[in-house]
C-alpha cells in the first residue's frame, strides 16, 4: 500500500500557504499532488469567471447579462485571452511543477479570481471613479434607465483605467500615490468630462505639487533640527 501524500487532509488554502522552504523539500510525488489539488480549484475559478465574461480582441470584458465583474484576474491568467490559462500537472519536471504552482498561487491570491471578489473589485473601481457604484446610481430608475447607467459606467470606467495605465507608463509613481492618481483621473473624466490628456495632466500637476510640498516639509525639518536629531539617533545605534 502506497504511503499517503504530504498534503493529505489539507485545504487548498493551506496548501497555497506552504512556504518555499517546505515545497523545495517535497518529493516530486508530493509536489505533483499539491499542484493537482491547487490546479483543480484554480481551474474551477477560471470556468466561473468565464461564464461572467466575453472574450474580445483585447481580452475579456464583463458579460452584459452577468453580475458585473472585474476581469483583471481572468485577463492576467489568460494573458488577455491569448491562452486558456488553465493549470495542469502533465508530464512536468520538478522545476516546471514548482513554476506552475507559483503561477496558480499568484492567480488565486488575486481578489478578482473569484466571482464574488471580482464583483467587489468592480464596485471598488466604480466608487473611486464615480463616487458610487452602478447599483447605487440605478436605484429608483426604470429598467431602460438602469441599462443606460450600466453602459455608461462600463464605458467610463474602461476609459478611466485606460488613461490610468497610460499615466503609470509615463510617470514614475510610488505605490502609495496610485489610489490618489486614479481618483483624480476618474473625477476629471467623469465629473468634469475632461479628455484623457487633460486628466493625465491634472494628475501630473497633483503629483508635482505633492512632491514640492514634501520637499518643503523636508527643508523645514532640516531647519528645525528634527532630521539632524534622527541622524544623531542612527549614529548612536551604529555605535552600539
Amino acid at each position: 500500500m502506497a504511503d499517503g501524500f504530504y498534503t493529505d487532509g489539507m485545504t487548498v488554502a493551506e496548501i497555497l500557504a506552504l512556504g518555499d522552504d517546505i515545497l523545495s523539500k517535497m518529493s516530486k510525488r508530493d509536489l505533483s499532488r499539491a499542484l493537482r489539488t491547487v490546479s483543480l480549484a484554480a481551474n474551477k475559478r477560471i470556468d466561473r469567471l468565464e461564464k461572467q465574461a466575453v472574450k474580445r480582441k483585447g481580452g475579456y470584458v464583463e458579460r452584459k447579462s452577468g453580475k458585473g465583474i472585474s476581469t483583471a484576474a481572468l485577463n492576467a491568467v489568460t494573458n488577455d485571452g491569448k491562452t486558456t490559462g488553465k493549470f495542469k500537472v502533465g508530464n512536468k519536471s520538478r522545476n516546471q511543477m514548482y513554476s506552475e504552482f507559483a503561477r496558480a498561487r499568484e492567480f488565486m491570491g488575486m481578489k478578482s479570481s473569484t466571482v464574488k471578489g471580482a464583483v467587489a473589485v468592480r464596485k471598488g473601481m466604480e466608487e473611486r471613479a464615480f463616487g458610487k457604484t452602478r447599483e447605487e446610481a440605478a436605484k429608483g430608475k426604470t429598467k431602460k434607465q438602469q441599462e443606460a447607467i450600466t453602459k455608461t459606467f462600463q464605458d467610463k470606467v474602461k476609459e478611466v483605467y485606460s488613461e490610468f495605465r497610460k499615466f503609470l507608463e509615463e510617470e514614475n509613481v510610488d505605490k502609495g500615490d496610485t489610489g490618489r492618481i486614479l481618483t483624480i483621473i476618474g473625477k476629471q473624466i467623469i465629473g468634469d468630462n475632461a479628455t484623457g490628456d487633460e486628466a493625465r495632466e491634472a494628475a501630473r500637476q497633483s503629483l508635482t505639487e505633492a512632491y514640492e510640498t514634501k520637499q518643503q516639509e523636508h527643508i523645514e525639518d532640516m531647519k528645525n533640527g528634527s532630521v539632524l536629531d534622527d541622524i544623531d539617533e542612527l549614529n548612536e545605534l551604529w555605535r552600539i
